[in-house]
């Protein structure tokens, strides 16, 4: 079975870190400078998207088309840890040729569905420090399928572990996300919502260039 790996284990307070990082470096705003929000300087931003907790690798990008107005996004993401980096998994064959390959003396114990996920919607800011986000995603969900074999030690218990991708069962989709901006600093911008493919928790920390 898949192991917690230090990258599992890191992947949330890394995503903390940058976003803590990001404010730090925000310059503070001072009373005779031009206040950088929704409805006034703020036009592309650029940064960290993920989707908590199993899709903590990404990147998005949005802008703003006039102050207070209409806006777009644009965001991939995908799994921060893959089955693929098990020592169990192997590509010399997929799950049809199990039975050929394996016999009948392995059973199948669990699925794993692995993404890659694009996203594209739109925004509208509503106050200087919070605007809202919708749009559709097209995924590619990859399946890998463990399968195990039992009665292979003097106890009848589990034996050798083998990973395989389901070609048959791995598939193109769509899906929708929504959630909203909320303006953290002049330059900073943090992002939480969710993600219907997967079902997860959309999160992100993005740097805004102003105009």
């Amino acid at each position: 079975m898949l192991t917690r790996t230090p990258l599992r284990l890191l992947s949330a307070p890394l995503v903390g870190g940058l976003v803590v990082a990001m404010l730090l470096a925000a310059p503070a705003p001072a009373e005779a400078q031009m206040e950088n929000d929704f409805f006034s300087g703020m036009q592309t931003g650029f940064g960290y998207a993920g989707a908590f907790p199993d899709l903590l690798f990404g990147g998005g990008v949005f802008h703003i088309f006039r102050p207070g107005g209409f806006g777009a996004m644009l965001d991939f993401k995908m799994n921060h840890e893959t089955m693929k980096g098990d020592r169990a998994f192997t590509d010399a064959f997929t799950a049809r040729d199990v039975p050929e390959e394996l016999g009948f003396d392995y059973a199948l114990t669990a699925r794993f569905n692995e993404w890659m996920i694009t996203n594209v919607g739109i925004m509208r800011p509503l106050t200087e420090d919070f605007a809202i986000f919708a749009g559709v995603a097209v995924a590619y969900m990859e399946r890998i399928d463990e399968y195990q074999m039992f009665g292979d030690d003097e106890e009848g218990g589990a034996g050798d572990v083998v990973m395989v991708v389901n070609e048959e069962n791995s598939r193109w989709t769509s899906g929708y996300f929504g959630g909203a901006f909320l303006r953290l600093g002049q330059n900073v911008v943090v992002r939480f919502g969710y993600e219907e493919r997967p079902s997860q928790v959309g999160i992100g920390a993005y740097w805004v260039l102003s105009r």
